[in-house]
């Protein structure tokens, strides 16, 4: 889309003006509810907000625009920000429950601006400021935060049923509101409450299309939980609290005008629910450790099932790690504390958890990727048809047909690629239960057995690439926010076949995921704690900037000497001196700076943990930092090391 389109598609959402005075005033305007937030350290000293009648300043207008969205506030280490969405893009119109003649419109923030509460401050600036607010606008930017005005994205459609309205701020799901924390000086005045929308971080897409010249809608609805959030190797596993690292609920809604069916089809996806971690080391596999012998360990999977079982009922997990080699460890990991489960007689849950291991990489290596339909028969077998798959309202009697009883948790290592290959198959087999229950398909039963297979619906072309494609973005969109790429695979979900083209982006994407584990997720990561308040820069404690590089001097200036002898190296090949490369001079400086090559490669290699970009604000669980000094007890540097838990049981797992 162009930039006009996109200006254009933008400005029916910037209902919000904003007028920026000399004085330190601000003020939002909203057309719609025609009220106005102001805040003021001049005119309100308690909290500095208010809502207000009008905009009555003296003093300089310096600047005004308008803007789509309040996404909150952030207090940083030396002045307080306004954070606003300023232009969203409009991604589709969801049908209303409750209302036959209304939709909701939903949008995607596109770009951002964050005003000071005291520009002064920010006229002389520190350095740490700038960094804090550098990591907090490029987490915006590189964000994917969707709003509706009208309808809460954080609730699912159910529960949205059950609570009888589209829309109340009261019933927001903090899990899932990715701003709860920007908006709790708003939520502190009962007056702000308008100006608060909750916002989630995931993906979303609404579309009209056909599927035999019967007039639907199809939905997708990705949320990303605020709980133990962030990259792909600084957060794994689950949390002391049982919250898993990539936690996300997808919905699939559908509905059918001719049918007054409202339909919507849940699942989720999460880290294995152990204790463990994979440490950067610059090795392309980094150093996996998994905690499958201690009670706390167990402690943190019996948190997490209780809660998922309690929110969803059934839980089908659906494990798809490796069942040998380095992913092996997970996998035994995860048996042993659904084993474990089993067996404690104090496990008692709100719903059963069945365990389903599928060798992904095995029933589909060699491009045998129609295998992942075995996983229904599997499914089928365990009962999963016996209560009810997804929820299903009548809009013309306002009735529950249906409410989802059980759910599926699919995991692979990252919950992603796999994850999304086998979610996507899925969401297509419950859609053709959805059709075949509405009488717009037969039913059907394949040759194995297995109910409402195969997919008859898929015959239809056009809805089989609207399907495809809003599957495969939403892969993409997850895969992003939790390792920095597009997801792997995602030519079989958009084509329903595997190729060699898809294979060969595969590997670009594995290259790039690469490099931003290891050299760019520790300022990524930060961005995330800084956004959902996990790191507060006004509360730090120490006198040294978070940002300040600690690291013996051998470990900073290693990278720079390297540097230096591959520029000698290759000026000596390609400018040798009185142009002759086999010169006593030319060889000397060559084979110095070769030696010196190696030698630098040798030893980041060795400690190739010294060398990561780690996260600067939350420590994290594996990694202890030890304070090296010299014989005379002179500080020289920290060090990183992995936790020591780690180490003394490695020999076990």
């Amino acid at each position: 889309m162009s930039t006009a389109a996109v200006f254009e598609s933008s400005k029916g959402s910037n209902l919000l003006s904003v007028s920026v005075f000399a004085d330190n005033s601000i003020y939002v305007s909203d057309s719609a509810s025609k009220k106005i937030f102001a805040i003021s350290k001049k005119y309100y000293s308690t909290n500095n907000l208010a809502v207000v009648d009008g905009i009555n300043n003296n003093s300089k207008l310096l600047k005004s625009f308008d803007a789509s969205v309040v996404i909150g506030t952030v207090k940083l280490k030396l002045n307080r920000y306004l954070v606003l969405g300023k232009n969203s893009l409009k991604v589709g119109s969801l049908k209303d429950q409750f209302n036959s003649e209304l939709y909701h419109d939903i949008h995607k923030i596109i770009d951002y601006e964050l005003v000071p509460y005291d520009f002064e401050i920010n006229q002389n600036i520190t350095r740490e400021e700038t960094q804090y607010l550098t990591i907090l606008k490029t987490n915006l930017l590189n964000s994917s935060l969707y709003y509706s005005k009208t309808l809460d994205l954080t609730i699912t459609q159910q529960e949205l049923n059950k609570l009888k309205t589209p829309y109340n701020l009261k019933n927001s799901n903090s899990k899932f509101q990715w701003n709860k924390f920007l908006s709790e000086d708003l939520y502190a005045l009962p007056e702000m409450h308008s100006f608060i929308t909750p916002i989630i971080y995931g993906y979303v897409k609404c579309l009209f299309t056909q599927i035999y010249n019967e007039n639907i809608q199809l939905c997708l609805i990705t949320r990303r939980a605020t709980s133990n959030a962030g990259t792909r190797y600084f957060r794994r596993g689950a949390d002391l609290n049982g919250h898993v690292a990539n936690f996300n609920e997808t919905e699939q809604i559908l509905y059918v005008p001719s049918k007054d069916s409202f339909i919507s089809y849940l699942q989720i996806r999460g880290s294995v629910p152990v204790e463990w971690a994979e440490v950067n080391n610059l090795k392309y596999k980094p150093q996996l450790f998994v905690n499958n012998f201690e009670e706390q360990s167990f402690e943190r999977g019996k948190k997490h099932f209780e809660e998922v079982t309690k929110l969803y009922g059934d839980n089908y997990l659906i494990n798809l790690v490796n069942h040998k080699g380095y992913e092996l460890p997970v996998k035994e990991g995860y048996e042993s504390l659904v084993d474990k489960i089993e067996s404690d007689k104090s496990s008692r849950f709100a719903g059963d958890i069945k365990y389903i291991y599928f060798d992904f990489h095995k029933e589909c290596g060699k491009m045998k990727w129609d295998n992942v339909n075995n996983l229904l028969k599997t499914l089928q077998e365990l009962k999963y048809h016996d209560k009810n798959t997804y929820f299903e309202f009548n809009l013309s009697t306002k009735t529950v047909l249906k409410s989802q009883q059980n759910i599926v948790r699919s995991n692979c290592m990252d919950c992603l690629d796999r994850t999304n290959v086998v979610q996507s198959v899925l969401a297509g087999w419950q859609l053709q239960k959805q059709f075949a229950s509405l009488d717009i398909i037969p039913f059907a039963v394949s040759n194995d057995g297995i109910d409402n297979f195969p997919m008859n619906w898929k015959q239809d072309k056009e809805l089989l690439s609207d399907f495809q494609n809003l599957w495969a973005d939403n892969a993409d969109y997850v895969s992003l926010s939790y390792s920095g790429t597009g997801a792997l695979k995602t030519d079989f979900t958009r084509t329903g076949k595997r190729t060699y083209n898809g294979a060969l982006q595969d590997l670009k994407n594995s290259i790039v995921r690469y490099f931003k584990n290891n050299y760019k997720d520790g300022e990524r990561q930060d961005g995330y704690d800084l956004v959902l308040g996990k790191f507060k820069p006004f509360n730090y404690g120490s006198s040294l900037s978070p940002f300040e590089d600690r690291r013996t001097f051998a470990v900073q200036s290693l990278p720079s000497i390297l540097y230096v002898s591959v520029l000698v190296l290759f000026t000596t090949l390609l400018k040798p001196f009185n142009g002759n490369f086999s010169n006593g001079k030319n060889l000397t400086v060559f084979s110095a700076s070769m030696i010196t090559i190696i030698l630098c490669l040798k030893y980041c290699l060795k400690n190739g943990m010294q060398f990561v970009n780690w996260p600067k604000f939350v420590s994290l669980e594996f990694l202890q930092l030890e304070n090296r000094v010299t014989k005379d007890n002179q500080f020289k540097g920290i060090w990183y090391k992995i936790v020591s838990k780690y180490l003394a049981q490695k020999k076990d797992l």
